[in-house]
């Protein structure tokens, strides 16, 4: 999921990186939990956690649910200054 913004702080430090973030999804796409495995650097962290709060997320397959109804997957989201 490609996202235009980064956060203004972040660009004038220089800061890059990759938050490895964990997502818990219901069986309508809705998040239900969000972790992060680093929470460095802590602007990007936070867009992270914008960005992944905002997105829509399609309902999950049922095969792929848990026995109590979530899929939990992890992905990495990759700040890149240009």
């Amino acid at each position: 999921m490609a996202h235009k913004s980064y956060p203004q702080q972040a660009i004038r430090r220089r800061e890059e990186g990759t938050i490895n973030s964990i997502i818990t999804l219901d069986k309508k796409g809705e998040l239900y939990n969000l972790e992060f495995e680093n929470h460095r650097p802590k602007r990007l962290k936070k867009a992270t956690e914008m960005i992944v709060k905002n997105f829509n997320f399609p309902a999950p397959p049922e095969v792929v649910l848990n026995d109590k109804g979530f899929l939990k997957i992890k992905i990495p989201v990759n700040f890149i200054l240009r």
